[in-house]
């Protein structure tokens, strides 16, 4: 009889988290100004928000705003600062325009420890470099790498020389890229 792997190591969901572990935040601080109008730290996908206003950790529940007039005017659903709601606005400037709430009751402000748990976005990637007697060298000091999971790393490889076959029509190269993209697939799956 042939024993079954140990699937600890090989479950997909388990992978996929923990790539996604080293963009996690917690607990980062809210700007929240004095009518309840905050600011959420720029983000991928957000999680929770918290206040500490009734003296512990508070989750502040997201409303569509399709919602939030009748919950407003519902005596039963009010909310509360034991029971906070928010609802997302589109901001008055361009670096703020998916990152704006609004939090009832108005009375909750930056004061009251409102945090949130987000998936940050991953750095813009750029290649520094200046230019030396007419030459493009490379300069690490205004180079921003790939902030990625080292286990996606030879996946990038693999993708950069992919396009880089094609953008040379290098028929050779962009074989080799798309064989060993078929390889890493095939040996992820097992």
């Amino acid at each position: 009889m042939q024993r079954k792997n140990d699937t600890t190591y090989a479950d997909m969901l388990d992978i996929i988290n923990e790539k996604i572990d080293i963009f996690e935040k917690y607990r980062q601080t809210v700007t929240v100004s004095g009518s309840g109008v905050g600011i959420l730290p720029d983000h991928y996908r957000m999680g929770e928000l918290y206040t500490n206003k009734c003296g512990y950790d508070a989750e502040i529940e997201k409303i569509n705003q399709n919602n939030i007039h009748h919950i407003l005017n519902s005596p039963l659903t009010n909310p509360t600062e034991t029971y906070p709601v928010y609802v997302r606005n589109s901001g008055s400037t361009e670096s703020h325009r998916h990152n704006r709430i609004q939090i009832y009751p108005i009375t909750i402000t930056s004061g009251d420890n409102v945090v949130c748990n987000y998936i940050a976005k991953p750095a813009t990637v750029s290649w520094g470099y200046t230019i030396v007697n007419e030459k493009a060298l490379y300069n690490s000091g205004s180079t921003i790498n790939f902030e990625l999971h080292p286990a996606e790393e030879k996946n990038l490889v693999i993708k950069i020389l992919e396009l880089s076959g094609i953008i040379l029509k290098d028929p050779n190269l962009y074989q080799t890229a798309a064989t060993e993209e078929s390889q890493q697939i095939t040996q992820e799956k097992q």
